[in-house]
C-alpha cells in the first residue's frame, strides 16, 4: 500500500507544471534558458505530500525530481543503468533501456523523477507538458546484499545543458556494510577517474542511472 501511495504522490508532482502547483516558465524564459535539465526545488506542500506517502524527501536516495526543457526536435528520451564492477569500471545494464519515442516530435518540456520503493528498486516517471506520461520500474537489487547496510545517493544539484545524444547522470547509489559512505557531486558525465572511484572499492553495490535526449529515434 505504501508503494502505491508513493507512486501516486510522484505522479501528482509530475503533473505540477500542468496543474499550476509550481510556476511554469514563459516562452521568453524558455528561449533564454535553452535546452536544460534542472533539479526541482519542492514547495512545502509538495514535500508534505511525499512525506505522507512515505517518501524521505531529504534523502536523494528516495526521491529525485527534474524539469527538462528542449526544443521542437525532441524525438526520444531513454534511460540507462550502469553497475560499478570490482575493477571500478562502469558496466552498462543491457537489459534496462526504457524510454519514450515517436516519429512525431515529443513535447519539448516536462518532468522526470526516480522514486524508491520499499523493495529497494526505483521507478522512473516521465510526464510531458502536453500530458503524455509513462512509468517504468528499474531492476531489483541483487541478492546477498548486507542486511544492515548504509545507503547513500548523489543526484544533480545544478541545471545542466541538454545535448542531443549525450548522457546525463541522474543519480548514483551506493550500498555498504558499514557507515563509511563516500559520495561526490555528479557532473555532466559519469565519473571515470580511477582515483575518484577508488572510494567505492569497498562498497557492496554501486549503480548509476542516466538519461539521454535524442533528436531522432536511436537504435537501442
Amino acid at each position: 500500500m505504501r508503494r502505491l501511495l508513493s507512486i501516486l504522490a510522484a505522479a501528482c508532482l509530475l503533473c505540477c507544471p500542468l496543474s499550476g502547483c509550481s510556476s511554469v516558465p514563459s516562452d521568453d524564459d524558455r528561449a533564454g534558458a535553452g535546452m536544460r535539465l534542472s533539479p526541482v526545488s519542492l514547495t512545502e506542500e509538495e514535500t508534505e505530500l511525499l512525506w505522507l506517502a512515505g517518501v524521505d524527501v531529504p534523502s536523494s536516495a528516495s526521491f529525485t525530481l527534474y524539469d527538462y526543457q528542449t526544443d521542437g526536435n525532441l524525438h526520444a528520451i531513454f534511460f540507462s543503468r550502469y553497475l560499478l564492477n570490482d575493477a571500478l569500471e562502469w558496466e552498462k545494464d543491457d537489459f534496462f533501456s526504457p524510454g519514450a519515442f515517436d516519429e512525431t516530435p515529443l513535447d519539448a518540456a516536462g518532468r522526470l523523477s526516480l522514486t524508491l520503493g520499499e523493495d529497494g528498486a526505483y521507478t522512473f516517471y516521465v510526464r510531458a507538458e502536453g500530458g503524455l506520461g509513462y512509468s517504468h520500474p528499474a531492476p531489483q537489487l541483487p541478492e546477498g546484499l548486507p542486511g544492515s547496510a548504509a545507503v547513500g545517493a548523489s543526484s544533480q544539484t545544478e541545471p545542466l545543458t541538454i545535448t542531443y545524444g549525450q548522457e546525463i547522470p541522474l543519480l548514483i547509489r551506493t550500498i555498504r556494510d558499514d557507515d563509511s559512505l563516500a559520495l561526490f557531486a555528479l557532473g555532466e558525465t559519469l565519473e571515470n577517474d580511477p582515483e575518484q572511484l577508488e572510494r567505492f572499492r569497498s562498497a557492496a553495490f554501486t549503480e548509476a542511472y542516466t538519461v539521454t535526449f535524442f533528436d531522432q529515434i536511436p537504435q537501442i
